[in-house]
């Protein structure tokens, strides 16, 4: 009798040890389980490892690696165009803020960027338009030259200027139409003319138009600080390459607010070899006045023997794409037809009674002194 009973409790013992091994393993797998879902050991994807981010993350810090490289090399290219005579430079804005005199050797005018190494300068028109006398170039490393105007074009804002130099460091033109809103860039010019300065920035928009500021408008925007003395300095992307030439602010105080336009290289570059080889801008034109609708172009008048009316377009064609480009407005047909190679035809998609039509048009030159593109206002006939 009490052995059994001892057998009884050995065995009530052992079921025992036995239901609190199999709590213990169940308990540390659920922990286990609840360790894994509240702590992933994935650490490559966190955005910014807080460890050892140079080796986790290197393409991050290249990129700011790059910014002092691209920035050393724009601002041995970009130069200070000044009045070449001694005066006294006094900048008093309008408002309460008054600046005191500065004394300047040469009164400062604006930027401009060298773009070739024997000496050629592309800047904005409005910088040197004023002064057709002997202009000032001030290089870094306290390098001066006289400059000559080759060329301006008043139609965007541009003009080639040229210096009597060799072996000159220089930026190159970079695809402007690669460019991406977000995009770090770097604005670099001589705001104020106190010398070579240089901002950081991103692309804000692309395409601006409208603005009216010029006749052919496709700017680029950016937040990167531009100020009175950055007009006709360098926008930069990190490889160091121009990608667009700072031209105006849109500002209420006359200073930095966040927003600048660029010129695209694209452009700037087209109107550079037109004025270095012919020594001004030939642009495309067909003839036609436009106005615009909603996400389309309406064309509300067309000049007499014009390309636009040999090949068939009439007032009231609404112009939905170009060589199958939708058009969004205005602008953006303007420049396209004015940067086609004269002679060269382009397809036009209309709308005309009801139906759908693609006709094509050849490029005439604009001829002088003409602008028939646009119209300041436009009312829908009387139905």
């Amino acid at each position: 009798m009490i052995n059994n009973r001892k057998k009884r409790t050995f065995f009530l013992v052992i079921l025992v040890l036995i239901a609190f091994i199999a709590i213990y393993v169940a308990g540390s797998i659920i922990e286990s389980s609840r360790t894994k879902q509240i702590n992933p050991p994935v650490v490559n994807d966190y955005p910014f490892p807080p460890n050892d981010l140079a080796k986790r993350m290197p393409e991050v810090v290249n990129k700011f690696d790059l910014m002092p490289i691209a920035a050393s090399k724009a601002k041995d290219s970009v130069v200070h165009i000044s009045m070449d005579k001694k005066t006294l430079y006094k900048l008093i804005p309008e408002g309460i803020n008054i600046y005191k005199p500065i004394q300047k050797n040469f009164p400062s005018l604006g930027s401009g960027v060298i773009i070739s190494s024997d000496g050629y300068i592309l800047t904005n028109n409005h910088v040197v338009e004023n002064f057709p006398g002997v202009l000032r170039v001030e290089l870094s490393g306290n390098r001066s030259y006289a400059a000559k105007i080759v060329g301006r074009d008043p139609k965007t804002d541009l003009a080639v200027m040229k210096i009597d130099a060799k072996d000159l460091s220089h930026l190159k033109f970079g695809d402007s139409d690669a460019a991406r809103v977000g995009d770090i860039v770097l604005a670099v010019g001589n705001p104020f003319g106190i010398g070579e300065s240089v901002t950081m920035g991103i692309v804000s928009a692309l395409d601006r138009s409208n603005i009216g500021i010029v006749d052919y408008e496709d700017f680029i925007q950016t937040d990167a600080a531009i100020n009175p003395g950055n007009s006709g300095g360098a926008l930069i992307n990190l490889n160091g390459e121009l990608i667009g030439i700072n031209t105006a602010i849109l500002t209420r105080s006359g200073g930095y607010e966040g927003i600048g336009f660029a010129i695209p290289s694209n452009m700037a570059k087209r109107v550079f070899n037109e004025i270095k080889e012919k020594g001004k801008v030939e642009r495309g034109w067909i003839g036609v006045a436009i106005q615009d609708i909603n996400r389309a172009v309406m064309i509300i008048d067309v000049v007499a023997g014009s390309p636009a009316e040999i090949s068939g377009l009439k007032k009231h064609d609404i112009v939905i794409s170009v060589n199958e480009k939708p058009l969004l407005d205005k602008s953006q047909l303007r420049n396209l037809v004015a940067r086609t190679d004269i002679n060269k035809s382009i397809t036009f998609k209309i709308f005309r009674d009801g139906k759908v039509e693609d006709i094509p048009v050849k490029i005439s030159k604009l001829p002088d002194n003409m602008n028939f593109f646009d119209v300041k206002s436009f009312s829908f006939p009387a139905r």
